[in-house]
């Protein structure tokens, strides 16, 4: 689909452009339907998102009623996919909540999720997503044990995930995408192709377990 972003925030993105989604729908709930073993039927919840997505294919939504005065970001899409699909669902008792997810690329993704059925408005959540790796060597230390084991080394995919309720009204988006990748590209570059054993930007971490990573990269972010 086309659109354009209003505001300097987007920069080149104010300009018409095309983009190319993949969205995914997360259906969940507390029971399987009894003689049928499952949550719901597959093939009626590929056929909602499919109509959802039916309606932006091939379409400029800037020309859509629908989104008259928002930036049609992937929240706003998230959303709007979201309130498609669970009009075609059952709501609770069957089913809690409805989870959509627009993939922007492979290393950007939003997620909306929101309860299922009447006032369910107050619940929905926004996360945004973005990914980077980097390759280090390290050598662990078990439990209790006075020597560390031998070194060796490994790719780490390093997903950072923001969170919260309320899409600035200005930007019509929660996080600015491309700010969090910057904030978790800075982060992970000091690790990248090196020793983690005593490496600094593990803040005084002495074992650099998958955990001790996490802590140093939150904190970096």
């Amino acid at each position: 689909m086309a659109h354009s972003f209003k505001g300097e925030l987007f920069g080149p993105a104010q300009a018409l452009h095309g983009i190319t989604y993949v969205v995914d729908a997360v259906i969940k709930g507390p029971k399987l339907l009894p003689g049928a073993n499952y949550l719901v039927d597959i093939c009626v919840a590929e056929r909602a998102l499919h109509a959802a997505l039916a309606r932006y294919d091939l379409t400029n939504l800037d020309d859509l009623d629908e989104f008259a005065g928002d930036n049609t970001t992937c929240e706003r899409v998230a959303r709007a996919v979201w309130e498609q699909v669970a009009a075609a669902l059952p709501g609770p008792p069957e089913l809690d909540a409805l989870q959509i997810i627009v993939k922007e690329s492979d290393v950007a993704h939003i997620e909306y999720e929101r309860l299922l059925g009447p006032g369910s408005a107050p619940a929905a959540f926004y996360t945004v997503s973005v990914r980077s790796r980097f390759m280090a060597a390290r050598s662990l230390a078990s439990a209790g044990a006075a020597a560390r084991g031998p070194l060796h080394g490994a790719t780490f995919v390093v997903d950072a995930l923001f969170s919260g309720h309320e899409l600035d009204e200005r930007a019509t988006i929660l996080f600015d995408i491309c700010l969090g990748a910057e904030l978790l590209q800075a982060a992970v570059a000091p690790l990248h192709q090196s020793n983690l054993d005593g490496n600094a930007a593990l803040g005084g971490r002495r074992n650099p377990t998958a955990n001790a990573i996490a802590e140093a990269l939150w904190e970096s972010v």
